[in-house]
């Protein structure tokens, strides 16, 4: 499959453009911060529009982008129960990736970070605490025109290597990979290590590469016959409209999360440093919640129990 005459296609300059107009507002809300706390903020952190208010007011979490979608609804869902005798404003700013996030919390810029991969041995300390929340599946996803509905690690590596052009209903397939490192593509590659030399063909042919969760949902959505990873929590979370395949026969539903039978999965975590503050805390007894849980659950990851809840 040659890529070339793919990215003079609209749908391909329609994604540019927004994610061109994206990186503007992202410039102009990292110097809004700057001005706002007087101090050279991380440039990893992304802000939409700024705080309102005194920093010191907001609990301010950032991170990984597939774990911000569900953890946004999961915070609005123990506030609307009005959990505990203290509801803290909680401001989760848009994805900026687990690493994004750990930069983010080691400068100060943040509160509490999410990851979707464990922490690299750069990034702990003695005093740092990981709480795993939800686990979530890593789903070969693609356009809905897609009426397939399941494809093997053989298949998938073929199409990544340029060997199969088309799905089995004739549509043309769309390769689109995540940048290298990202925690989807790690997962799988760690379960299924055949796919290790397919995904380093396919960059060295110039598939295309998402940088952004949304820029992957977004590809996914636009382009007919477009193939891609994604975190099907954050899919299921907002309802967007993508074909989820079974790999290898084995549909990533929550019993199979469950009994381990779908393994290609990921832990979403928060991240936080020392002795919890009132507002962490809150954070902590939010994810442990019923309320959470339900939350989870309804966007098809399995809640994992906490292991401390502060007081």
């Amino acid at each position: 499959m040659s890529p070339s005459p793919r990215l003079r296609s609209p749908q391909i300059l329609w994604i540019a453009l927004l994610f061109c107009v994206a990186a503007l507002i992202s410039g102009w809300a990292w110097l809004a911060l700057h001005l706002q706390t007087g101090t050279r903020p991380a440039p990893v952190v992304r802000v939409l529009a700024p705080a309102q208010g005194p920093r010191s007011s907001w609990l301010r979490v950032a991170g990984s982008g597939s774990n911000v979608v569900l953890f946004r609804q999961v915070v609005a869902a123990c506030q609307l129960a009005e959990l505990g005798p203290h509801v803290p404003a909680v401001r989760v700013e848009e994805g900026i990736g687990s690493g994004g996030g750990m930069r983010a919390l080691g400068e100060g810029v943040i509160d509490v970070a999410l990851v979707s991969r464990p922490l690299k041995p750069d990034e702990q300390r003695p005093d740092r605490h990981v709480q795993p929340y939800a686990r979530s599946a890593v789903v070969v996803a693609t356009h809905p025109d897609v009426r397939q509905l399941s494809i093997t690690t053989e298949d998938l590596a073929k199409m990544w290597m340029g060997q199969t052009a088309q799905w089995a209903t004739g549509t043309s397939a769309h390769v689109l990979l995540r940048e290298p490192g990202d925690s989807s593509h790690a997962v799988l590659l760690a379960k299924r290590p055949v796919l290790v030399a397919a995904e380093q063909q396919a960059r060295r042919l110039g598939q295309e590469v998402m940088y952004h969760d949304r820029t992957m949902h977004a590809a996914l959505q636009a382009i007919p016959g477009a193939v891609g990873l994604v975190d099907w929590s954050a899919v299921s979370a907002e309802a967007l409209p993508l074909h989820g395949l079974a790999l290898d026969g084995v549909a990533p539903t929550l019993a199979h999360l469950r009994d381990g039978t779908y393994p290609i999965v990921k832990e979403l975590s928060l991240v936080y440093d020392g002795t919890p503050s009132a507002d962490v805390a809150w954070l902590l007894r939010c994810v442990a919640s019923p309320q959470a849980r339900q939350t989870v659950m309804s966007a098809q990851a399995l809640p994992l129990a906490i292991t401390a809840v502060q007081p």
